[in-house]
């Protein structure tokens, strides 16, 4: 019966807070945003692009690296497959 009545109480809190939470994310269309807002927001999309983009280069860089780690893996293994007399593929 308790968890019940809290659950609820939680629900009315948040039902309540909603309307005014989603109004202040989001600013009239006859107020506008001063200046210090908009270069605070063109530096966090610039910050998050430089993110995307390096996120794409490491992505390459790893691929390069597991390549290069299996070709060496590969001579390896064929080489020292010679070496003991064995074919190693």
């Amino acid at each position: 019966m308790r968890y019940t009545q809290t659950l609820a109480a939680m629900a009315l809190g948040v039902a309540l807070a909603a309307p005014a939470a989603y109004g202040q994310m989001f600013k009239q269309p006859d107020q506008k945003i001063d200046n210090a807002d908009a270069a605070a927001m063109k530096q966090l999309a610039q910050a998050n692009l430089n993110k995307i983009e390096s996120g794409k280069a490491a992505v390459q860089k790893a691929h390069a690296k597991i390549e290069e780690h299996l070709q060496l893996a590969q001579r390896v293994a064929s080489q020292h497959g010679a070496a003991v007399g064995g074919t190693s593929k």
